[in-house]
């Protein structure tokens, strides 16, 4: 199958269908491969996987997600236990599941141009989640785990037109660590949040979270899970990050009306 997808991104998959975790008999995951550029001047080419509920009393048409990955530099890809957690979760929830890679920017070290290019390949992950046509344009969400928490929030602000919903997971935002100059971006968030952190997590800190919205202006909504690391490493606290994720966005895309697309 291919798809044309929009100007710069093609979309070339191999459909398969994988059994959802803990069903013998039930509803089924599909999956597909995908390659898509990135936004910017100098657009590369990413990979990622389509994931969502092959279900023949679904909607033809879903709300979508992306999920960002945390930093590739320090082994975050889009095959984390915890991107497939929830990438499954949300998926089984009735949405449009993308992960992908972000690229890795050659010899670059600059932090700065890190989080400029990984932004920019988000970008493009949204614009290949609106080009498909399963996905409801009007109904596009994020969420990012750490480093991915961070360049999300990020294309909320850049991305046109905008996402309806955002989830920091593990915002790396330490107790002494709130600068506002380096976070002044927050104060143009357009899109509803949530910040989700765990109480055992010393690189995120939801008092300092919340500090920043306050200062930013923006509104947002935390939670906070009693025994869990910036990884979420320990099975009960990642499927209760699942559940309130998914318990959240579930939320924001039934307050908005679905549209129809065209394929």
């Amino acid at each position: 199958m291919r798809w044309i997808l929009r100007p710069l991104t093609v979309a070339i998959a191999l459909n398969t269908l994988m059994p959802v975790l803990g069903a013998s008999d039930g509803p089924l995951l599909a999956r597909q491969a995908v390659r898509f550029s990135s936004a910017g001047e100098l657009p590369v080419f990413l990979n990622g996987e389509f994931i969502w509920l092959d279900r023949p009393d679904l909607p033809a048409v879903r709300p979508g997600v992306a999920i960002c990955h945390s930093d590739p530099y320090c082994g975050g890809s889009m095959d984390d236990r915890l991107v497939q957690a929830l990438a499954s979760r949300l998926a089984c929830a009735g949405m449009v599941v993308l992960r992908f890679n972000y690229r890795l920017p050659g010899d670059q070290n600059r932090a700065s141009d890190s989080v400029a290019a990984a932004t920019e390949d988000i970008l493009g992950a949204l614009n290949c989640l609106r080009g498909n046509p399963m996905v409801d344009d009007a109904r596009v969400c994020l969420v990012g785990h750490s480093f991915g928490a961070v360049v999300a929030l990020r294309a909320t602000v850049q991305a046109k037109p905008k996402v309806l919903a955002y989830v920091g997971v593990g915002f790396p935002l330490a107790d002494h660590e709130v600068s506002l100059s380096a976070y002044s971006f927050v104060r143009h968030a357009r899109s509803s949040l949530l910040f989700v952190s765990g109480d055992a997590d010393t690189s995120s800190s939801l008092l300092n979270l919340k500090r920043l919205t306050a200062l930013t202006g923006v509104k947002a909504e935390f939670v906070s899970l009693v025994g869990a690391d910036h990884w979420f490493s320990a099975d009960p606290v990642l499927d209760e990050l699942g559940i309130h994720v998914s318990a959240y966005l579930r939320a924001q895309v039934a307050a908005v009306a679905p549209t129809s697309l065209s394929p």
